[in-house]
């Protein structure tokens, strides 16, 4: 099997972008909150959780394909980041390390 045909070196890269968007922004909001402890508008919350998942879904249609496989991708990387997000969000939040620095 050949792994590297058909891909591009920063794929893997993409990959990563795509499936850490949502929770760092997550964990960059806690740390913005509670340790710098500067409060935020819900609706500010909201817009940058909205933005992480647009830039997610960007990256996973970054990939060559069929625009089926791309949908594909784009909802496996919304469905990830929404259990990322219950994750990140439940967990208390000192498992988190920037949240308790």
């Amino acid at each position: 099997m050949y792994f590297k045909e058909g891909h591009r070196p920063s794929d893997f890269l993409v990959l990563v972008l795509a499936i850490a968007c949502v929770p760092v922004a997550k964990i960059a909001l806690m740390y913005w909150e509670y340790r710098l402890r500067w409060p935020l508008a819900p609706l500010i919350e909201s817009l940058a959780l909205l933005l992480a998942l647009g830039a997610a879904a960007w990256a996973a249609s970054y990939f060559p394909g069929s625009w089926v496989k791309k949908l594909c991708r784009i909802a496996a990387v919304g469905v990830w980041s929404c259990l990322a997000y219950l994750i990140v969000a439940f967990v208390p939040g000192c498992m988190w390390a920037p949240a308790c620095l």
